[in-house]
């Protein structure tokens, strides 16, 4: 979403200054483009920073259900079974 915000004020930023008159005049003009691509940066990296911190709270959480899920089902296997070839 961010990414998209940033684009649109990319745009603004280049329609101002490719257009006509003074580079003062046009730069005054791109100011607003310039702080929603400013607050849109930040806003990227705050939400980037955000998904890495929960996925590294996460991460740890899944694998231990997954390992104890697993480990749970191979101790549910009969010792017979892992014996025959076709197991």
């Amino acid at each position: 979403m961010t990414a998209a915000w940033g684009l649109v004020a990319v745009n603004g930023v280049l329609a101002q200054l490719f257009a006509d008159g003074p580079t003062v005049d046009k730069l005054r003009d791109a100011l607003p483009s310039l702080v929603v691509l400013g607050v849109t940066a930040v806003a990227g990296a705050v939400l980037s920073a955000w998904s890495t911190a929960m996925s590294g709270r996460l991460e740890p959480q899944v694998e231990r259900a997954v390992s104890a899920r697993y480990y749970t089902a191979v101790t549910g296997v009969e010792v017979e079974a892992t014996e025959r070839p076709e197991v």
